[in-house]
């Protein structure tokens, strides 16, 4: 057998073994999912600032609500006191 002959048993390198589909389908989908990911990553990192934000606002709203729950403690105690007299 001559070198030739061999050469002709190996399998093309544009194909893949897999469905028949080329290395380009390949790599494009490859590129594909890459881009997917990627996107996915980014959505992840949009939903992480929005939930800081959120757990941000909600500690600021708390402290508003404790002043003015304490205010209105105090405002009710010296309205009683004024009573009293």
């Amino acid at each position: 057998m001559k070198a030739t002959d061999f050469a002709s048993l190996r399998p093309d390198p544009q194909i893949s073994p897999l469905k028949g589909t080329t290395r380009a389908n390949e790599r494009r989908e490859v590129d594909r999912m890459r881009a997917e990911i990627d996107r996915l990553h980014r959505e992840i990192s949009d939903c992480q600032n929005a939930l800081l934000n959120s757990n941000e606002h909600a500690d600021l709203l708390q402290e508003h609500f404790y002043r003015v729950s304490a205010s209105l403690t105090a405002e009710s105690f010296w309205a009683i006191a004024e009573k009293c007299r």
